[in-house]
């Protein structure tokens, strides 16, 4: 505990604060964002990226969070787009690498555990388990706090799935009975309820027996 506080106050107190950047987006990016969600970018995933690079290029001076939701936005083409998760993965450390930089406590705890999560996810993608619940379980220790229950639900849930892989079936289960409590937070939809079916069903996992 100690050695985290530490290093959070060392974050800050060598990072300096860009003129302007407040811990939010700037505005031109909003802009941009917004324009993004429109369906008409959405044709295909490489026409997207295209509209996302030039207009990202156009960002004369990004903020802090600009950068980190653009790798984020990279990631995620990578990770999902293409099933790339070995460029994904450098993405996400990217995003690491910009959430040191945060001007402000809550966007360091959010892009900070945002970007574990992310190398979590491609650290299992690439069967490496044990690194990808290092990862979770950081971003996890550092959001707890002050991140909703319906995203803690899914650390809770991917470190659930790691212990699972790695035949730890009671660990695989507490966590996944805690993930469904966390996931009663969510918004009521079909997907939320398939999510929460299938955590009751992890829940009952037992050990294999040693025959």
């Amino acid at each position: 505990y100690l050695l985290v506080l530490a290093i959070f106050c060392l974050i800050f107190s060598c990072n300096k604060k860009e003129e302007g950047d407040n811990g939010d987006y700037s505005e031109q990016f909003k802009e941009f964002n917004t324009e993004l969600n429109k369906p008409k970018h959405h044709v295909t995933i490489e026409q997207e990226q295209a509209f996302i690079d030039s207009n990202f290029r156009l960002i004369k001076n990004p903020y802090t969070n600009d950068i980190f939701k653009y790798y984020g936005f990279k990631y995620l083409y990578y990770k999902k787009g293409v099933n790339k998760p070995k460029v994904a993965l450098l993405y996400a450390d990217s995003m690491l690498m910009m959430a040191k930089k945060s001007v402000t406590r809550k966007q360091y705890v959010s892009n900070y555990a945002e970007a574990n999560f992310a190398m979590g996810d491609a650290y299992f993608s690439l069967s490496q388990f044990s690194t990808a619940y290092q990862c979770y379980y950081q971003g996890y220790f550092m959001g707890k706090n002050n991140l909703k229950n319906e995203i803690l639900a899914e650390y809770t849930y991917r470190m659930g799935m790691v212990m699972f892989k790695q035949a730890h079936y009671l660990e695989a289960a507490n966590y996944f009975k805690l993930s469904y409590r966390q996931s009663l937070s969510y918004k009521e939809s079909f997907q939320a309820f398939y999510q929460r079916q299938e955590l009751l069903r992890m829940t009952q996992i037992q050990p294999l027996p040693s025959w």
